[in-house]
């Protein structure tokens, strides 16, 4: 129907110029009607053009999740959180360490993201933000660059939890309960 809608209105277009010697910006209007067009699909949907929500154990694509340490689908690498133009929570709060430490990395853009760490826990956070704000346990806030933190416990630990947070044009909180 749209490309019906476009070749009418270049046909009648160039009827009305040849015949009645006005001028129609074509190219013009033609662009504009694909604007429109583009604008009215987005605002009210489509089949065609639609966001695809992506929500899994680990993953938070334009939408919201809860995730659970460890993600089933891991076996042997860090795991990784992503949350993009959605929200997550991160509960950490049944890490294991009594066998050895653990890696966890969590990314954040255009989101989002607020992660629970047991009161107590042997951890090591290092924050890589970017026009973000991650806010730490001691209420520390990173907004641009690198940062790091150092839970009192994990001074003295043998083994701890290394978290690396990564944050873009996003709000992450890190949250001791």
């Amino acid at each position: 129907m749209f490309w019906g809608l476009i070749f009418t209105v270049i046909g009648i277009s160039l009827i009305v110029e040849d015949a009645f010697h006005f001028s129609i910006p074509i190219g013009r209007t033609i662009l504009g009607l694909i604007v429109v067009y583009f604008g009215v699909k987005m605002i009210f949907g489509s089949s065609h053009f639609q966001f695809t929500k992506k929500i899994d154990d680990s993953n938070a694509v334009f939408g919201e999740s809860e995730f659970s340490f460890p993600p089933s689908k891991v076996k042997g690498e860090i795991p990784e959180y992503v949350v993009v133009f959605g929200q997550g929570q991160l509960d950490l709060r049944e890490v294991d360490l009594t066998k050895a430490s653990q890696r966890v990395k969590s990314d954040t853009v255009f989101g989002n993201t607020v992660i629970r760490l047991a009161k107590g826990l042997p951890v090591r956070i290092s924050t890589n933000s970017v026009f973000s704000s991650i806010e730490l346990p001691d209420k520390n806030t990173s907004s641009l660059g690198k940062f790091s933190y150092e839970s009192d416990q994990a001074k003295s630990a043998k083994d701890v939890l290394h978290l690396e947070i990564n944050a873009v044009f996003s709000s992450v909180e890190v949250i001791e309960m």
